[in-house]
């Protein structure tokens, strides 16, 4: 019952943002919410395609390589649920889609209107960090706050910057999308708890090693999403 509320709060807070975002965007600039390339065409298509496979295949991988370094496997959840892996699915694209458009939308969109793509990218990158000691419950932890601020912080420049440079929501979606999919329902990482896999035991990387599949983790996925927007967008320009 707790998770189908928070799907519902869900469901309200990306009506609310979508209506608030409306009448800002209006009483601001007179434009409507096109302005975010959320209509499909072939260009986003192909930009959602490959963003949601590169962050699956790169979830994958990292997620393999922990389970290797840990001496450890995954296994089939001897309890899967598949009404609670639907309802899973369901959370983590609603939670997207409410960070994207919170974060990477309307408000994006003015900044960059105003003071640039470069300052809009930072202040944007700068906010989901912030965010995120909240939403990870590591307020008050000072480790943990750095930590989470750099990871996610750096992702949420490169999300930024693949709207900036794109005009388009849907590539920062799919990359999104696809690593929390993987990620929380996939390999069971998350407040969900467990979903489709689950690891044989407890053995977790330690020393370098850990460090290493840390810094993997930290930069994989923002430095392959950064090199197919310079690349999509050098493609265009020719």
């Amino acid at each position: 019952m707790v998770f189908l509320f928070e799907i519902e709060l869900n469901m309200l807070g990306l009506c609310i943002i979508l209506i608030l975002s409306a009448l800002l965007l209006w009483i601001l600039k007179r434009k409507s919410l096109t302005i975010l390339g959320l209509k499909p065409n072939q260009a986003r298509s192909r930009d959602f395609l490959i963003g949601f496979c590169l962050s699956i295949l790169l979830c994958t991988f990292y997620h393999l390589l922990k389970a290797g370094i840990a001496k450890n496997t995954w296994l089939w959840n001897p309890e899967l649920d598949t009404i609670a892996v639907g309802n899973g699915i369901l959370w983590v694209v609603k939670s997207v889609l409410f960070e994207e458009l919170l974060f990477r939308g309307v408000l994006l969109f003015l900044v960059i209107e105003y003071m640039g793509w470069r300052k809009g990218c930072f202040i944007s990158a700068m906010m989901f960090g912030l965010y995120h000691w909240f939403s990870y419950g590591v307020l008050g932890f000072p480790m943990q706050m750095l930590l989470v601020f750099i990871s996610t912080g750096l992702i949420g420049w490169v999300l930024a910057f693949a709207y900036a440079k794109t005009g388009t929501l849907w590539l920062p979606i799919a990359l999104h999308l696809g690593w929390n999919l993987c990620h929380i329902i996939l390999f069971s990482n998350g407040p969900l708890g467990a979903m489709i896999l689950t690891p044989a035991n407890a053995n977790k990387p330690e020393g370098i090693p850990s460090l290493l599949l840390f810094i993997f983790q930290l930069l994989a996925l923002p430095a392959a999403a950064f090199l197919y927007v310079k690349w999509r967008t050098t493609k265009t320009k020719l």
